[in-house]
């Protein structure tokens, strides 16, 4: 049988943290391809998010999870991006809350009235 060579020199994938529209932890996933997979959208657009390129992806924010920083069960829904990148020396831009929530959104406009 073959030995598969070479697969041992591969990187390892890296947890990944999705933030919402609040800058709430929301998931946790095994690496950005897999959050990628989930989200339907290109592995790229969520490694550019977490290296800080870009914003967001698919209305969420995206950080690389660093085993440093200890996350227990109840940070769901608590952990504030913020206090995460503060706690790693991050600085990466964000979206004001207000104007994240309403990204894609679109008014319904009436014509003008001729006269």
């Amino acid at each position: 049988m073959a030995e598969n060579k070479g697969f041992e020199n591969l990187p390892k994938p890296k947890p990944v943290l999705m933030f919402d529209a609040f800058k709430k932890l929301a998931a946790i996933f095994s690496s950005q391809r897999v959050a990628a997979l989930t989200l339907g959208c290109h592995s790229q657009a969520v490694h550019n998010v977490c290296s800080g390129k870009t914003m967001s992806c698919q209305g969420f924010y995206f950080r690389n999870y660093d085993p440093a920083f200890v996350i227990d069960p109840s940070d769901f829904g608590n952990l504030n991006m913020a206090d995460y990148d503060e706690a790693l020396g991050i600085n990466f831009r964000s979206y004001p809350t207000s104007k994240m929530t309403r990204m894609g959104m679109r008014y319904k406009t009436k014509p003008k009235e001729k006269g």
